[in-house]
């Protein structure tokens, strides 16, 4: 019986938690810098659109390494195998 793993082994995704953990404090730092001072508008949300962005990208990279490392093989199937199939037909 083929054994599954739950926890990722890839070191990396650590890492872009990490990053992504701090890209979000930083943005919520920008968006309480905008709310309690709202001056210089056009340029704190230039900022905060900036680390959204950021964001965004550590983000695409997880799900790309997550993709990478929990693809999973089938095992061949035989159709010798003596088993009758388990799904039912809809009628």
């Amino acid at each position: 019986m083929p054994r599954f793993q739950i926890l990722p082994v890839e070191q990396r995704f650590f890492d872009l938690f990490e990053q992504h953990a701090r890209t979000l404090r930083q943005a919520a730092d920008r968006l309480r810098a905008l709310v309690e001072s709202y001056t210089d508008v056009e340029g704190k949300v230039a900022q905060l659109t900036e680390t959204e962005h950021e964001a965004d990208f550590i983000t695409h990279e997880i799900i790309d390494l997550a993709r990478r490392s929990f693809t999973t093989r089938r095992p061949p199937t035989s159709s010798c195998s003596g088993r009758s199939s388990s799904r039912r037909r809809r009628r």
